[in-house]
């Protein structure tokens, strides 16, 4: 009977057109992908669990469960390959209770347009931790330069490209134009509060269309970006690194703030900038503490380590035409060390301290009174004679 109650089920990914019943096993499979996928934490996913998996989770460490959600998460995410699942019917419901996968050899790719292939990659680019993530995605040819560059200058380079991606906002396919085995992808995105245009050449190797290099260009049109204060407190700092002057800030201030800057002298908006701009780069550790919002004004405070001292920073900020604006921030050190501190000993002079007992003392007044007698008797001497 348990066998027939438990079924093993093979399923791909691109699933086909079949409908099934609302409470078949490949709808239940369907809707556990997604619910993963989609979750924050395995508690999401117990409903459509069997009860022997959700007993063995509740018994791991915390840490352990969270660790194990997350590696999960990112495999279903890529999933290409086919699976084997096991459900149970517990009260009257089929529920996932082991999923094994089982990846061969054979490649597969996903038949996708161009312009799909540009967002995957953006997004996988995003998620990336080195350049080897991104090898399967790159057109063979440009593999080449990146593999023969020394590591460090890889690490850099890699770290630049992932950075830019993050601050890619309200990305939209503008054209796709396929000619053969290339194609060309135009897109914009607001970055900086500034929209940008990108055009991503592509081409079709191993029946996957892989991305190359693509060419950007900033435009003076300004674009806002719905976002959290946080958000925006932490896209201007990013923003203040990369800026070579003020005329690349001001989208992202508060518009009576940005008044004043406007209408300095060009020299004195050039050193204020590289002023501002260098105690900036000099911080490490940011981490936005706490955020406060009523209604259009917020206030974020984060701390950072500069200098080996811990800092803690309060910026308000203000929402104008849809986006968050960044105000003056009032900063503070505090004497609490923070980084990577090499530990210093000073040793005090040492004082030599004499302490004398009472035996001692008997001593040395026997001594002087010795030292006087005979002091005495030489004086009589010379006396006498």
């Amino acid at each position: 009977m348990n066998k027939l109650r438990t079924i093993a089920a093979v399923f791909l990914l691109t699933t086909s057109a079949t409908t099934v019943s609302a409470q078949s096993p490949s709808d239940t499979y369907r809707a556990y992908i997604k619910s993963v996928k989609q979750s924050k934490s395995w508690p999401d996913v117990f409903p459509l669990m069997s009860a022997s998996q959700i007993t063995r989770m509740r018994d791991m460490p915390a840490k352990q469960l969270k660790g194990m959600h997350g590696f999960f998460q990112s495999v279903v995410r890529d999933w290409r390959d086919i699976k084997v699942v096991s459900l149970v019917l517990e009260d009257g419901k089929w529920r996932v209770a082991k999923t094994n996968s089982s990846g061969s050899l054979k490649p597969c790719r996903i038949a996708q347009s161009p312009g799909d292939t540009y967002l995957a990659f953006n997004d996988a680019l995003k998620r990336s931790t080195s350049w080897d993530d991104l090898r399967p995605l790159l057109i063979a040819k440009d593999t080449a330069p990146i593999r023969t560059m020394p590591s460090e200058q890889r690490k850099r380079l890699h770290e630049f490209f992932r950075s830019t991606a993050v601050d890619k906002q309200n990305i939209k396919i503008v054209s796709e134009k396929i000619t053969g085995g290339d194609a060309v992808v135009v897109a914009t995105f607001c970055e900086d509060g500034r929209v940008n245009n990108e055009a991503m050449p592509l081409s079709l190797e191993g029946g996957s269309w892989k991305v190359g290099k693509s060419t950007t260009e900033g435009l003076l049109t300004s674009c806002r970006i719905v976002q959290t204060p946080s958000a925006a407190y932490l896209a201007f700092i990013r923003a203040v690194g990369r800026s070579s002057s003020w005329a690349d800030l001001l989208p992202l201030l508060i518009a009576k703030n940005a008044v004043p800057i406007r209408a300095m002298p060009f020299e004195k908006s050039r050193d204020l900038h590289e002023f501002f701009q260098s105690l900036i780069v000099n911080r490490t550790e940011l981490k936005v503490v706490s955020e406060k919002t009523t209604g259009k004004n917020s206030a974020v405070v984060a701390t950072y380590c500069e200098d080996g001292k811990q800092g803690k920073e309060t910026t308000p900020l203000l929402l104008e035409n849809g986006m968050w604006g960044v105000g003056k921030g009032n900063s503070e050190l505090s004497l609490k060390p923070c980084g990577k501190q090499t530990a210093t000993v000073t040793t005090a002079p040492i004082k030599k301290i004499t302490t004398i007992t009472s035996v001692e003392k008997k001593y040395v007044k026997k001594r002087v009174s010795k030292k006087r007698k005979k002091a005495g008797r030489k004086s009589r001497k010379r006396r006498t004679a």
